[in-house]
């Protein structure tokens, strides 16, 4: 069975996330600071539970991994409840499933039936020291930090205050909230917001927060996002808080990378399992991740289901957020580009062709991919570009 838990009993399986402990998002449900939902086993003595982050979406099972009535409701409500829950939230396009103890593993075919996920990796910081101590007379000139607060975000004019702004309201729902137990710092160039450090949960009784961090693309390499990071760092630590935490892809090495000059330790990397809402995007997105993996099979798989959805004229390829923003033909191009590293000529060149009949041009990245090198001496290739 699998009952809903009310905000008055999350603290029945505080307990069963004990293994969890470097997700802070999941005790910020628990404690109600975030909104989120919990399921559990059993209301009276849960020995089995689920949590759902309607943050950032994450979901998280702890406790006795062995209930299979329970393992299948929970499929049934993921599909059911909360992929149709999800998609009304603007903020929430995908979720990342974890896990604790291992033996969960052997149960995420039955949990997750149906969501089509990719295995990936992710690593956990916490901070250690301020290494950085002297932060503030690294700030170039030109720059000011400033605290995220009211008065800021009310500010008008500015580059990027929309994305700080959003980011604030989907962390802590009011300014008001943010402003009583939030931390935020912006590093400003002008009219342009260059980096911002956010944080996005606290638990523990404001004892424990974890931040996130985003830098403008044109600001990037220079520094600014230690310098902010930095900031909000001391700036925990100067309010008495025990714990500062930190998440990213292990695939993002500048974002471990930022981590550790500010003073962070790695505690864990640990498996996570990632899949869209959309079942569109999450084609898209599993083909990009496995393309970048080399893993071309897997890609022109995906790719071909994604195409298939598209004659279908599938309701998700229209509800897609991800494909209007592609360049014109370029997933027929990425498709063409697999097939050929695959050795399969004819079905690359077809997808070329439906490439240009969806309007792509770019004949100068054709040339430069090495992906075409073996249909670059073809006459049909010639022909591609004379037509």
């Amino acid at each position: 069975m699998i009952y809903e838990l009310e905000a008055s009993q999350y603290g029945k399986v505080h307990s069963l996330f004990q293994g969890l402990w470097y997700h802070l998002a999941i005790f910020s449900v628990l404690e109600g600071n975030s909104p989120g939902q919990v399921l559990a086993n059993d209301v009276d003595d849960p020995r089995t539970a689920f949590v759902w982050d309607q943050i950032e979406g994450g979901f998280y099972l702890g406790g006795d991994a062995g209930d299979r009535a329970f393992n299948r409701a929970l499929n049934a409500w993921i599909l059911e409840e909360i992929y149709p829950e999800a998609r009304e939230i603007p903020r929430l396009l995908d979720f990342t499933l974890n896990y604790e103890p291992e033996i969960w593993m052997s149960e995420l075919d039955v949990i997750l039936e149906g969501t089509r996920p990719l295995k990936h990796q992710r690593k956990h910081f916490a901070l250690e020291r301020l290494k950085i101590a002297d932060w503030r007379t690294r700030i170039p000139k030109g720059f000011d930090l400033v605290r995220v607060d009211g008065t800021f975000l009310a500010r008008t004019g500015m580059e990027n205050m929309e994305n700080v702004c959003r980011w604030v309201m989907n962390s802590w729902q009011s300014i008001e909230n943010f402003e009583e137990r939030g931390v935020g710092f912006c590093l400003v160039h002008g009219d342009t917001i260059a980096s911002w450090c956010i944080g996005d949960y606290v638990a523990d009784g404001g004892k424990a927060y974890e931040i996130g961090i985003h830098t403008d693309e044109d600001y990037r390499r220079r520094g600014l996002a230690t310098l902010t990071v930095a900031a909000a760092a001391d700036h925990c630590l100067s309010r008495g808080v025990e714990h500062v935490g930190w998440h990213c892809w292990s695939s993002n090495l500048a974002s471990a990378a930022t981590a550790r000059k500010v003073g962070f330790v790695q505690t864990v990397e640990h498996p996570v399992y990632h899949a869209w809402y959309n079942r569109f995007d999450n084609l898209l997105v599993q083909a990009n991740f496995c393309f970048q993996w080399e893993q071309y099979e897997e890609t022109a798989m995906y790719c071909e289901r994604a195409f298939a959805m598209q004659e279908q004229e599938a309701a998700d390829f229209f509800d897609s957020s991800i494909y209007p923003d592609l360049p014109e033909g370029w997933l027929r191009y990425r498709a063409a580009s697999v097939w050929a590293l695959l050795g399969e000529n004819d079905v690359a060149f077809e997808h070329l062709r439906q490439a240009l009949d969806d309007g792509w041009r770019d004949w100068a990245s054709a040339a430069a991919d090495d992906a075409f090198a073996s249909l670059r001496q073809t006459p049909e290739w010639r022909a591609l570009i004379d037509g």
